[in-house]
């Protein structure tokens, strides 16, 4: 309900690229990752899946390319998602293709992307994860 009230309308009234990075900075920020664990609900078991001897606690993914970098794996988590797929990391750090980047596709409730590999570099992403 907040979603489609608020935020949607918030998120589509901006350009998507800046729509995508202030989402991602805002689950990004400690304070707000901390918000969302405070009030998010314990995933039921039922959604607990295992495949090949991975246990997962929801069926539910973030596909590669949201958060290139892995800089806000804990609130994925706390939105509920059971995994996410970083994306590719390149070996030294590399900047993404030229704008327009990201373009809204309405009609088909899709979103169009030409980032490119934008990458903060393995050695980061390496200490992120750690």
């Amino acid at each position: 309900m907040l979603y489609r009230s608020l935020l949607r309308p918030l998120f589509f009234f901006l350009p998507p690229e800046s729509a995508h990075h202030l989402v991602l900075s805002l689950c990004a920020n400690d304070w707000i990752e901390s918000l969302l664990r405070r009030f998010s609900s314990p995933l039921p078991a039922r959604l607990e899946r295992t495949v090949w001897g991975l246990r997962f606690p929801s069926p539910l993914g973030l596909a590669a390319g949201f958060d290139k970098n892995g800089v806000a794996l804990r609130a994925w988590e706390a939105l509920g998602f059971g995994f996410c797929e970083i994306g590719t990391v390149t070996p030294i750090p590399q900047g993404p293709n030229p704008p327009p980047r990201l373009r809204r596709l309405p009609r088909a409730e899709a979103l169009w992307n030409r980032l490119g590999f934008p990458s903060e570099g393995a050695e980061e992403v390496a200490r992120r994860l750690a």
